[in-house]
């Protein structure tokens, strides 16, 4: 039974990965900054034996042995050169940037929850009062890009009100990142706290 639950969470990652570097648009700006980072490397090679320039061919020769290794700072490079391009050539992109904004989003989020619970678990002797009641809400994620459909947020840019349930959205309803049906969300309970610490 484990082996199928983690089977099916690998599927829907290799799913996400997949819709996430099948988007056109990011694949032509990691061209051009697989260009920028490697592609003059490949040009020095060429040019250096057109010319006969040693120190052309060692330098170019060098670079291209360097990029064998898996973690070296130029793939670090050449992806945020892309993600750059990405949104300076394509700023409305709503496949690629919008994923990436949702992740920020959720990176942002967990890490304030993280540092919450670590203040509130680190000395037991502080005592922290609750302003505002604590609530439970059924959000809908999608599979496919994890966008989060809260009702009380609705989705105003495609004219669904605030404090619209999930199961009142129109059929034809389709993500606004991704475009995929509300068949492919799937539901969770969140709690939503709104607390100061005294």
């Amino acid at each position: 039974m484990k082996r199928r639950i983690q089977g099916s969470k690998i599927k829907e990652m290799a799913k996400k990965v997949a819709f996430f570097f099948a988007n056109p648009r990011l694949l032509l700006c990691l061209a051009i900054a697989w260009m920028i980072t490697n592609g003059w490397s490949y040009v020095m090679l060429g040019l250096g034996g057109l010319l006969g320039q040693e120190w052309m061919l060692a330098v170019a020769g060098t670079y291209m042995a360097m990029l064998w290794f898996p973690f070296t700072p130029e793939k670090v490079l050449t992806v945020i050169i892309a993600i750059l391009l990405l949104k300076w050539l394509f700023p409305h992109d709503t496949r690629t940037l919008a994923v990436l904004a949702s992740i920020k989003k959720r990176v942002i989020t967990e890490a304030k929850a993280a540092v919450r619970k670590k203040k509130r678990g680190g000395n037991k002797n502080l005592h922290f009062q609750k302003k505002g009641v604590q609530e439970t809400m059924l959000i809908h994620i999608c599979e496919l890009c994890g966008y989060e459909y809260r009702p009380t947020l609705g989705d105003p840019d495609n004219g669904i009100e605030e404090n619209t349930d999930f199961e009142d959205l129109p059929e034809d309803w389709v993500c606004p990142l991704c475009g995929a049906g509300k068949e492919d969300f799937t539901e969770e309970n969140v709690e939503e706290e709104d607390d100061e610490e005294v």
